[in-house]
């Protein structure tokens, strides 16, 4: 079974989600595929159809705007499926699809990938641990499945998602022993970033939030410390924590043990580029972050003719910083 579309949408994502229906308003027929079981990613992140749950932890009216929007303009979603190859034929892409509904293939004459981004990996002593989980994990299960990884957790890494984790996790019933960000709050580059802050309103009331609920839980939070080893027989018992020069090295002259039984780690994300290499695309490494992203011009265009990247598998920003 085959099948043809103007555009194929790899990726259901903010950025997925945004391009399908930009190109549906402007006339294009468009297939979006994604692996998950329900569009939206990780931010919009779902619950399965059988689950009922409240919307304050899954954005689940956002999401369910957006949907409704795609399905009043045509959109075919392809969900549950997987691009496992693509070449070009003459002058269109063939796309190799694996789903339990999906087509074998589907014809398409140009592409957007938006695959985003996955947890950026840090190893410590006792890193592998059961019971050190990466932000990006903990906040799939509890978003898509209302699972606890634990009951007494450290959250420990650098950025806005290790403090909605821990919010979260508030919010789901676990005891949360201590927030650690390792980077100082206040730096030029916070200083400077201000009024680009201010104009994403949205997210920064949801910031506020998530600071609200840790105030309430009375959940410690340390600045410039971190975690540096997750110790235990079986699974983690304790978590050594230190505070952090400026040169990113722990102090363990100062360094303390918490009792824990889950560790959970955040120190940002890498673009995922697996469809894009697939594509063929040039990509160029930003020294930086220590990651690679293709290589777009003004239109999001990339290397290849005909292939657009979106979101943050063209360089990780979050939800809503626009084009990179």
């Amino acid at each position: 079974m085959n099948a043809s579309s103007d555009l194929a949408i790899i990726g259901a994502g903010p950025a997925g989600l945004a391009a399908a229906l930009a190109a549906a308003k402007a006339g294009v027929s468009v297939v979006l595929i994604d692996s998950a079981p329900r569009p939206g990613g990780q931010y919009f992140k779902q619950l399965p159809a059988s689950f009922s749950g409240s919307d304050s932890l899954t954005h689940q009216g956002e999401v369910r705007q957006i949907t409704e929007a795609l399905a009043h303009h045509n959109v075919t979603l392809l969900m549950d499926t997987v691009v496992w190859d693509c070449h070009q034929d003459e002058s269109d892409w063939l796309l190799y699809l694996f789903g339990t509904t999906a087509p074998k293939r589907l014809r398409a004459r140009s592409i957007v990938a938006a695959p985003g981004a996955y947890d950026r990996p840090v190893a410590f002593p006792g890193w592998t641990l059961p019971g050190v989980f990466t932000t990006g994990a903990v906040q799939n299960l509890i978003k898509s499945q209302r699972v606890l990884p634990g009951k007494d957790i450290v959250v420990s890494g650098t950025g806005p998602l290790t403090l909605a984790v821990a919010a979260n996790l508030v919010k789901a019933g676990a005891n949360v022993r201590a927030l650690l960000e390792a980077s100082p709050i206040v730096k030029p580059k916070t200083l400077s970033s201000l009024t680009a802050m201010w104009a994403q309103w949205a997210r920064l009331r949801e910031g506020l939030d998530y600071v609200s609920t840790l105030l309430s839980a009375r959940v410690p939070v340390r600045i410039g410390w971190a975690a540096v080893e997750a110790r235990g027989r079986q699974e983690v018992e304790e978590v050594v924590i230190a505070p952090l020069g400026d040169d990113w090295r722990p102090d363990k002259t100062r360094q303390q043990v918490m009792a824990a039984d889950t560790l959970v780690v955040g120190y940002g994300f890498t673009p995922n580029t697996d469809i894009t290499r697939l594509l063929g695309c040039r990509h160029a490494r930003r020294h930086a972050r220590g990651e690679h992203i293709p290589w777009r011009d003004r239109d999001m265009q990339t290397s290849v003719p005909g292939v657009f990247a979106a979101g943050d598998g063209a360089g990780h920003r979050g939800l809503g910083a626009g084009p990179t």
